[in-house]
């Protein structure tokens, strides 16, 4: 017989096991976050709804905020449009948002009533008419103030993006035209616009007004008994809805 020899047979070489990563955290969710993103959302809101309002009340607060108006000075009107008080041109009616005014291949103008019978802007005046939005306004909006005729008065008018010209004649010299941020661009928000005249021995100065900011001013004479009139430039429209008047008329 043969002698037996046992047989011993290695077991596998197993590799080595691989070392798995850890998983990836993930970003923690739950009620903290969900709450921090809804109170931004709210805040968010919260700021624009004030900012909003801020601007729709901003025209209100012009005669604060502008000190425009000396204190010996005679508060002659302040209030909405009065059909009675106003004297309604071709192109001016009184509707339910307050007095509209259509330019059509001219100025439009509505006549003061009382500033026809007596003089209340030679000595000096301010007068400060709260505008409606312009997406109140089938066409482009261009509200104006004037003083006097066309022809030798001053008036001041805006445009819808925030152009201005303020004039002390009919020629395009005679006018100080430029751009200013003060007015409100947006169709849904009200305006203000404002004119002042402080007579001194020299003649005097016209300061024109956005939302009772200063935008800028001339050197003019207003002649005794010139008539204050609101109105739209031509092709153009504009909605007044308030009116305040300042006389240095003694």
């Amino acid at each position: 017989m043969y002698p037996y020899y046992p047989v011993y047979v290695q077991p596998p070489t197993q590799k080595p096991r691989e070392q798995e990563e850890p998983p990836a955290e993930r970003a923690p969710r739950g009620l903290w976050t969900d709450g921090v993103t809804m109170w931004l959302a709210v805040a968010s809101v919260v700021i624009t709804v004030l900012a909003v309002a801020l601007a729709s009340v901003a025209p209100s607060l012009g005669l604060r905020t502008a000190n425009a108006v000396p204190s010996d000075w005679t508060k002659v009107l302040d209030g909405g449009i009065a059909a009675d008080a106003w004297r309604f041109n071709v192109g001016c009616s009184l509707t339910d948002q307050g007095m509209d005014v259509v330019g059509s291949s001219h100025d439009a103008i509505c006549l003061y009533t009382r500033s026809t019978t007596g003089d209340l802007t030679s000595h000096g005046f301010f007068i400060e008419v709260r505008v409606a939005p312009a997406g109140t306004v089938q066409g482009n909006q261009e509200p104006l103030i004037q003083i006097g005729n066309m022809a030798m008065g001053v008036s001041g008018v805006f445009t819808q993006s925030g152009q201005y010209a303020l004039c002390t004649g009919v020629s395009s010299d005679s006018c100080i035209q430029g751009n200013t941020i003060a007015w409100h661009s947006d169709s849904y928000i009200a305006n203000s616009m404002g004119l002042r005249y402080v007579a001194d021995g020299n003649g005097g100065r016209v300061t024109l007004f956005a939302n009772g900011q200063k935008v800028t001013s001339v050197a003019a004479t207003i002649a005794p008994g010139s008539p204050i009139s609101l109105g739209a430039a031509a092709d153009s429209e504009a909605v007044f809805t308030h009116a305040t008047l300042y006389s240095a008329t003694p």
